[in-house]
């Protein structure tokens, strides 16, 4: 489109051009130019109307285009972490899930075709769904905009009343990510004059332009419209009666209609794509779990280890302090758990670039100032400053094993031997855990229980 736009511009400002040339040229110029300056500006006009004819005639996708290769890749990865749940927690019952992705793949064809309603409160979503089903659309389901919109339904109406909010806006980005066909619909218009009807319909045509085109916003009336109508008469009386216009939904049964006759195949890949990837996620929160029980005791291993160390040798430096709460072992062990597969170089490099972080975030720090606060409370276990060391060095090591989990869990199986650490998405992760562990009792308790550990390592060994 843009090169139409800029080769029909090109032929009509060089046709203006030559002239304007012409009439500052002798004869010799006057002769070429009768005949070739109409030339140029006739096919400038050709060209521009085929522009505009073609822009007229462009068929609107309702979304960003799946292909069938996206499904199977969906599918494929459900597969891959299904297998690996089988390998490493043979007891997990999964049946549900094979049964669910077996379905799948062997369900070639566009079930019958399903509507949702979403909007807030009081948008007309029942009335809407009863008119709806007077024109033959049976299966429809209603949902409010605020629970989450995970409807296995193959169109979504999203029902506003007045401009769109910034949390509606965000919901209908995420119903495009998920390819969903969406139509932004304007109801309860007997709240607006005409004119105010017309404007808010064009705003919110522009607010949503950039993923949905402006046939599919549209507006409707899913109740009656009381009109005041007034006259006059001759003799100076006026007679005042109220009239309803009945309920109007024709211009959205129309765009359902094109969405249901134009995209069959869209269709039935988003509807399957939506499909597979809640497969795919039920399996991933399974996974999930089984490696985080898998990882709580070598995390537990590597808090000892660490506080029992210190709390024999104290160290003197914070950046020390820092360092001995990361274990290179530890960052393996949690790697290969994850399927990440560390080396021991490339778990050095990721222990020096964490340790450097939990510094510059300040967390070491904070973390010995709230442990050695808690410990003044007994005056037994803060005279031994070598104890606060130690708690403190269990605590990073604590907080660095749940990152690095957490970590892991967002990279998945896909990204293999990805041995760097992403310094950015780890300090936010970082944080989080450390601000989540710091909320409630959670710091006492961990306290507690690492100070009764590291009194009885001794007499084990």
């Amino acid at each position: 489109m843009t090169f139409k736009i800029k080769k029909s511009t090109f032929f009509l400002g060089l046709g203006i051009f030559l002239l304007w040339i012409e009439e500052s040229l002798y004869h010799n110029i006057v002769t070429l130019s009768e005949w070739i300056l109409p030339i140029m500006v006739l096919v400038g006009i050709f060209l521009l109307k085929e522009q505009i004819k073609n822009q007229k005639q462009k068929k609107y996708s309702i979304s960003s285009s799946l292909t069938l290769s996206d499904l199977n890749q969906v599918i494929s990865d459900a597969k891959e972490i299904i297998n690996c749940i089988v390998e490493e927690d043979p007891s997990q019952n999964i049946s549900n899930l094979k049964i669910q992705l077996q379905i799948l793949e062997n369900n070639p064809h566009l079930s019958s075709f399903s509507i949702g309603i979403v909007g807030k409160n009081n948008t007309g979503k029942t009335s809407l769904k009863k008119l709806l089903n007077q024109e033959k659309y049976a299966d429809i389901l209603e949902k409010d905009i605020f629970t989450s919109i995970n409807l296995d339904v193959d169109v979504i109406i999203f029902l506003v009343n007045k401009d769109l909010t910034h949390s509606e806006w965000e919901k209908i980005k995420l119903l495009h990510q998920s390819y969903y066909p969406c139509l932004i619909v304007f109801n309860k218009q007997d709240q607006y004059n005409n004119e105010d009807r017309q404007v808010i319909l064009e705003k919110i045509q522009q607010q949503v332009q950039s993923i949905i085109h402006p046939n599919n916003v549209t507006r409707i009336n899913s109740v009656p419209e009381k009109i005041k109508n007034r006259q006059y008469n001759f003799d100076g009386s006026t007679r005042e009666w109220i009239e309803e216009d009945p309920p109007n939904i024709m211009s959205l049964v129309h765009r359902i209609k094109i969405i249901e006759g134009q995209n069959k195949q869209q269709l039935f890949l988003a509807k399957n794509w939506r499909t597979a990837t809640k497969i795919r996620q039920q399996a991933k929160i399974i996974s999930n779990q089984i490696r985080y029980n898998k990882a709580i005791p070598i995390i537990t291993k590597y808090e000892l280890v660490a506080a029992t160390i210190v709390s024999v040798n104290p160290i003197s430096s914070l950046d020390f302090l820092a360092t001995a709460a990361i274990n290179t072992q530890m960052i393996i062990d949690l790697s290969n758990i994850y399927k990440q597969e560390f080396t021991f170089s490339q778990g050095k490099v990721a222990a020096i670039t964490i340790g450097k972080i939990i510094v510059q975030l300040g967390i070491a720090e904070l973390s010995i100032h709230a442990i050695s606060s808690l410990l003044k409370s007994n005056m037994i276990t803060y005279i031994l400053g070598s104890l606060s060391q130690g708690i403190s060095v269990a605590y990073l090591t604590h907080i660095v094993g749940l990152s690095l989990t957490e970590y892991f869990q967002e990279q998945g199986d896909m990204v293999v031997n990805c041995s760097k650490i992403d310094v950015t998405k780890f300090s936010q992760i970082i944080n989080k855990i450390f601000t989540r562990t710091q909320q409630g009792e959670s710091l006492q308790i961990f306290v507690k229980q690492t100070s009764s550990k590291i009194f009885t390592v001794p007499t084990m060994i």
